[in-house]
């Protein structure tokens, strides 16, 4: 519920709160992808009226494998046509993508292959198939399009495994710290002018354990 501040008044916003998991639902209300008909043209998904692509809901069922389940989210995004795809960006290095058909994978990253890859959905053995985009140890994002080679396909959710910690974010170890004196000279450039008509400079003593409290500007120049 949201108030007005303007005229007081309370508006009720409905929402579905599902349960937790992990992946990315793969539907017409992800701004994350981006649908095409079979000749390759971009389409509105909700405006749509070519029949390449269906997004039905309340889904109760889907895979064509041994075990067939219910999507992750209800719902389901369908090819209904050969050469229909869809595009997205992604950082990650491998895709687990959950899919019933058949399926070329391809990248706008020259070091990637083009994939061809086959799935029956549901859950267990066969539900998914892995897309390898590569080493990625720079987070750079890559566009991923997913073409239909199958007469048609469903598609559920993806789940995205990213480089190791280690690649984005630094690691310390004992050798990247060093030992600080007891004490520091900070000089300091004061505003206030003088019959030069230049700032002052004025050296005072420093205690390490203040270092970590002071906020440095450009014109601070500290040395040991």
């Amino acid at each position: 519920r949201v108030a007005d501040k303007n005229t007081n008044a309370w508006v009720d916003i409905s929402y579905t709160v599902t349960e937790a998991g992990s992946g990315v639902n793969i539907f017409k209300d992800n701004g994350r992808f981006t649908w095409y008909n079979a000749r390759g043209q971009q389409i509105d998904p909700e405006t749509d009226e070519s029949g390449a692509w269906v997004f039905p809901s309340a889904v109760a069922q889907w895979g064509s494998g041994e075990e067939t389940t219910v999507p992750y989210l209800g719902d389901t995004s369908n090819a209904k046509m050969r050469n229909t795809s869809f595009t997205f960006d992604t950082l990650a290095e491998t895709i687990d993508l959950y899919f019933d058909g058949s399926i070329q994978v391809s990248c706008n990253d020259e070091d990637v292959e083009t994939q061809n890859l086959t799935a029956t959905g549901g859950k267990g053995e066969g539900s998914y198939a892995t897309i390898n985009l590569g080493s990625n140890p720079a987070n750079k994002t890559r566009r991923v399009t997913v073409k239909v080679t199958s007469d048609n396909a469903i598609f559920d959710y993806m789940v995205e495994h990213f480089a190791g910690r280690r690649n984005r974010e630094l690691e310390m170890r004992p050798e990247h710290f060093v030992q600080l004196p007891a004490a520091l000279l900070v000089e300091r450039k004061f505003g206030f002018q003088h019959g030069r008509g230049e700032g002052v400079s004025v050296g005072y003593p420093l205690r390490t354990e203040d270092v970590v409290e002071m906020a440095v500007g450009e014109e601070e120049k500290h040395r040991l």
